[in-house]
């Protein structure tokens, strides 16, 4: 309660647990769903306001209806009637099998009254739109295909709601994957004070610290600055050194300032709105491209106040990303300027503190210019080992560790061929 009244401009909410993981049939306790409300609209703004679930606020309506939730039933659907409120409700809410809170679509049955009158053919056009809108995934069924094929109309349905489970189930496996390689937004940012990264963190079995030879050497291409590139993985200088001084550079990299932008939380997700969010999207790209697509939709989030980059987010910011050129990585998909994709990109040294970047933010491209650029590396016993420390990694997880082996295999094969 102090947190929420006494807060004046930012309120940050850990928890271990989302919004769509509560179910509110469950239990009536207001309290339950309360939170799950403010949970929803921590996580989705004020978009998550109209949209607020108190669960069914009626009985199916009509025999058509009745007749479609029975059919869904039968090929073991949980359905839920009349989700929403006022003129937000669902005529049939699909519960998703797999988030006991959430609904994986809302089932829209169409009557006489739909076909014979063009306003009310137009004001559902718009009322689907609203609901899209808040979030729901609309399938209709016409009551004229379902009294002439009611097996084949069926199917359909059932065919569209398999569809969108599994769309659903491929985007949580894609985020928890995302989540895992950069620990979430928290792990691959470093604190000042912290000698050593979250996710750069010795894994069990690895020695604390490793044997390496300490002569330094000259590098192929050593900045003109003559510094050392020891926050160039997002990390404070490590205790022990690569036997080379310097990485090759191609300029600083520097995060994107998006203040400039009259961002309008409240039209994220307005057709008005899609100017101001590809424009964000385009000043990032040119700024700090190539960069993981993940990452852009953090920057844009937290340029409109969201700390958390949900699914619905991502999508809008997804559907301007067609007209630059992607790369496909292990830590994720990286999007480049149209055009500009290379085997080899010079390594970008961070501007400041903020701009420090972790193994996993850094593409393919620019760890495999540093080896190319220092080729003592593939003589050590341990070629990964002294490419972090070059690149200022004291204790190489495995995570990171594969991801440089990546690199470094990109290097041989451009080594090989000139």
């Amino acid at each position: 309660n102090v947190a929420v009244t006494r807060a004046r401009q930012e309120l940050i909410v850990f928890s271990g647990f989302a919004a769509d993981q509560i179910d509110p049939n469950r239990t009536k306790a207001i309290g339950v769903q309360h939170l799950k409300a403010f949970l929803d609209f921590a996580e989705r703004g004020a978009v998550a306001l109209p949209a607020q679930e108190r669960g069914s606020v009626g009985a199916l309506e009509s025999p058509f209806e009745e007749a479609v939730a029975a059919e869904l039933e039968k090929r073991g659907w949980t359905i839920v009637p009349q989700v929403g409120i006022s003129g937000f409700r669902v005529d049939i809410g699909i519960r998703h099998p797999d988030l006991a809170g959430a609904y994986l679509a809302g089932v829209e049955c169409d009557g006489a009254t739909y076909h014979s009158s063009a306003t009310a053919r137009d004001r559902d056009k718009v009322r689907e739109q609203v609901l899209r809108g808040l979030g729901w995934n609309i399938v209709r069924v016409w009551s004229t295909d379902w009294w002439f094929d009611l097996e084949g109309c069926t199917e359909r349905l059932h065919a569209s709601l398999a569809a969108l489970l599994e769309e659903s189930r491929r985007k949580q496996a894609e985020q928890q994957e995302s989540e895992a390689a950069i620990h979430w937004d928290m792990g691959h940012k470093v604190d000042p004070m912290d000698p050593l990264p979250a996710e750069d963190l010795a894994s069990a079995g690895e020695p604390e610290h490793p044997s390496i030879k300490s002569e330094p050497e000259l590098v192929a291409a050593p900045l003109a600055t003559g510094e050392r590139p020891s926050a160039s993985a997002g990390i404070l200088p490590a205790a022990a050194h690569s036997t080379h001084d310097t990485v090759p550079t191609g300029g600083r990299y520097r995060l994107t300032d998006l203040t400039g932008f009259s961002t309008s939380p409240d039209q994220f997700y307005d057709f008005v709105y899609r100017g101001t969010l590809r424009s964000m999207v385009d000043a990032v790209i040119e700024q700090e491209g190539p960069l993981r697509d993940d990452v852009l939709a953090q920057r844009i989030a937290r340029a409109h106040g969201w700390l958390r980059t949900g699914n619905k987010i991502r999508e809008r910011i997804d559907l301007h990303l067609r007209e630059f050129d992607r790369t496909e990585e292990s830590s994720g998909s990286f999007l480049w300027k149209r055009g500009t994709v290379v085997d080899l990109l010079d390594y970008r040294m961070p501007f400041d503190a903020d701009a420090r970047r972790s193994i996993a933010d850094i593409p393919i491209a620019e760890l495999a210019a540093v080896v190319v650029a220092n080729e003592d590396i593939l003589e050590q016993s341990d070629p990964a080992l002294d490419l972090a420390r070059l690149l200022g990694v004291e204790r190489l997880a495995a995570i990171s560790r594969s991801r440089l082996d990546e690199a470094i295999d990109r290097a041989q094969r451009n080594l090989a061929s000139t």
